[in-house]
Order: structure tokens, then C-alpha cells, then sequence
């Protein structure tokens, strides 16, 4: 996968990698503190929308993807 969120389930420890596209990579880079948060409510609504979990309080996120390359989410 060339974007994505890389983490585990918090009630499971299941290991998951949840698919992002160029869209969502964007919004979940925000690092404007005016609009960081909705940016991330922003993308995990489609994250939703689109059929896979949300990862607000559901997943420790340890790594996003971006264009094959592993950074650390925090």
C-alpha cells in the first residue's frame, strides 16, 4: 500500500493497515492548528464512508504510509 495507517485495534490488539488516498493523506497531515481537527474528523468520516473503522478511539496509530514511506504518526 503506498498510503495508509498503519496500527492496532484498541479492544483487540489486531494488527491493521487501513488504506488512504491522496485525499485523506492530506487531511490527515494537516498541521495547522486552526484546522488540524477537522481535517482529521474530515478524514475519518470517509474513512466511514468508505467502509473501514474508525480509527478515532478504536486504533493506536503507529506509522502513516505516505507514498511507500514509513514515518511515525506522532
Amino acid at each position: 500500500m503506498d498510503n495508509c495507517l498503519k496500527g492496532r485495534m484498541v479492544r483487540s490488539g489486531m494488527r491493521v493497515n487501513i488504506p488512504l488516498s491522496d485525499a485523506q493523506v492530506v487531511l490527515a497531515c494537516d498541521k495547522d492548528p486552526l484546522s488540524m481537527n477537522d481535517s482529521w474528523d474530515r478524514m475519518c468520516k470517509s474513512l466511514i464512508a468508505g467502509g473501514f473503522p474508525d480509527p478515532r478511539g478504536n486504533m493506536h496509530i503507529d506509522i502513516i504510509c505516505i507514498n511507500g514511506v514509513d514515518k511515525p504518526f506522532h
